[in-house]
């Protein structure tokens, strides 16, 4: 398959490394020229893309902020050949996905499918990216305009490069449960390791303090947007988050043990029914599958 990559950065060069690997052939471009030669030097792509072979693709990754999605969509869907399909990798999906349909419009003879690859790092740029980033990942697929035949190639493709799952959604439910799983932990991870405490953890810290600050360190620009425009579903889940906690401090300045073990306890026991739920859901989609 040709495959386009517009964007070379954690998640676009990873992308591109991985089909390139799994033996596409891949078009790759960025807008630094400085990636696109450390993408060279990693073989992240077989060829620039470019004005003269955009209309070889098969299929187009844009891997970009999700506000600059919609001016590189309209720059390059009139280069793209009928039956090519354009896909983003964003971790907001509503923005996306009506630059997606006001698109389809314009060239109904394109495919749009919104997607999301559950994989990343504490880190960003080429720099970091990998060929195995997907190892064992699921994939967020929210079509826009495609059939059955399309999401199939695209289920094939990603399976190719190792994505355990592939999980049908929409812009609404995406949003609403990555607020949850993704943006506001990088809120609360945030928070916490601004304590002055957090500069004296040597010898007092272990797996707690690494685990609870490793997402504190990220790409703030693409971060911040992120979250400011899924605002209304973060709000709703910080509103939860900081009435549990309050609960916590509330049980410690009333000198109530006893209520302290009893919120630490539903913790627990929340935790443990997560971890059902997580078994029974592999159990389904291992037998869908």
């Amino acid at each position: 398959m040709n495959i386009g990559v517009i964007g070379l950065g954690l998640i676009g060069g990873s992308l591109a490394r991985a089909f390139k690997k799994a033996g596409n052939t891949v078009f790759g471009y960025d807008i630094s020229q400085q990636t696109m030669l450390k993408a060279e030097l990693l073989e992240a792509y077989t060829k620039p893309l470019d004005k003269d072979n955009y209309n070889q693709l098969d299929l187009l990754i844009i891997a970009v902020y999700p506000r600059s999605f919609d001016n590189i969509l309209q720059e390059v869907a009139p280069k793209l050949k009928d039956g090519a399909i354009i896909l983003d990798i964003a971790g907001t999906k509503r923005v996306i996905v009506e630059a997606m349909k006001k698109a389809s419009q314009q060239y109904p003879n394109l495919k749009f499918v919104a997607t999301h690859p559950m994989a990343g790092k504490e880190f960003w740029g080429i720099n970091h990216s990998s060929s195995s980033l997907f190892e064992k990942a699921s994939l967020l697929v929210a079509p826009v305009k495609a059939d059955i035949a399309d999401l199939v190639k695209i289920k094939k493709a990603f399976v190719k490069i190792g994505v355990a799952s592939v999980v049908m959604t929409n812009a609404e439910l995406h949003d609403k449960r990555i607020a949850y799983t993704s943006q506001l932990a990088h809120l609360i991870s945030s928070s916490y390791v601004k304590s002055p405490s957090a500069l004296d953890h040597d010898g007092y810290s272990a797996g707690s303090f690494r685990d609870l600050t490793r997402v504190a360190k990220l790409n703030a620009d693409m971060w911040s947007q992120l979250i400011f425009d899924n605002r209304d579903n973060v709000i709703k889940e910080l509103d939860i988050f900081i009435d549990n906690i309050t609960r916590f401090r509330n049980a410690l300045c009333n000198n109530d043990e006893q209520q302290l073990n009893i919120l630490l306890a539903e913790g627990n026991e929340q935790k443990v029914n997560v971890e059902k739920a997580t078994r029974e859901w592999k159990r389904i989609h291992n037998e869908n599958d």
